[in-house]
């Protein structure tokens, strides 16, 4: 059983589950409008949940897009609020997830744009622990099963979604939360509304 230190049982755990970057614009649109507003929604919850849970861990994929920035925002929010509990746990499916190697050299047919991996990289060094599922035998397999993992783990989950999801992976991931009683805050960047389910 994979388990990481910084998980305990007096410890909430949130995880981020989200749209990627060609979900929301591209992987150069992260300026647009809709996603400075994404990001600032996530800034202001990761916040809020900082504040009001002594003992925190936050949990990503650091997958592109929501979970990228979802952790940085964990990092930065922690830099100013030291006197804080606050944990971050980054949950990969593989090795070499973006596709590149330690240096930024692509090891994969299809790598990540070499920005998204040196971000993942600093994110990984700034994390208090990491663990690597690497259960399945295809990518969509491993993905499936290092997010049943952080599911199975998390107290609450922060989706970035809009009404009309059409990502296989988000729409497992919402079931399997709803399934586990989990605790779902939706960020819709459609709508701009934040709610809980």
């Amino acid at each position: 059983m994979i388990e990481s230190k910084v998980l305990g049982e007096s410890v909430k755990t949130f995880s981020f589950f989200g749209y990627e970057p060609n979900d929301l614009g591209g992987f150069d649109n992260e300026t647009s409008l809709v996603n400075q507003w994404v990001k600032f929604s996530l800034k202001v919850m990761i916040s809020h949940l900082s504040k009001i849970h002594q003992d925190i861990t936050f949990i990503s994929g650091c997958s592109p897009g929501t979970e990228t920035w979802a952790a940085e925002e964990v990092v930065n929010i922690r830099a100013h609020h030291e006197e804080r509990n606050i944990k971050l746990l980054v949950a990969l499916p593989f090795q070499n997830m973006s596709g590149r190697d330690s240096e930024g050299t692509p090891v994969a047919p299809r790598p990540w744009p070499l920005k998204s991996h040196e971000r993942m990289k600093t994110i990984l060094e700034s994390a208090d622990d990491s663990v690597t599922v690497d259960e399945g035998s295809t990518l969509t397999l491993k993905t499936s099963s290092r997010d049943t993992w952080v599911l199975e783990r998390s107290y609450g989950t922060l989706f970035v979604v809009d009404d009309d999801v059409k990502n296989a992976r988000l729409i497992e991931a919402l079931d399997a939360a709803e399934k586990n009683h989990t605790q779902c805050c939706i960020i819709n960047p459609s709508t701009e509304q934040i709610y809980v389910l």
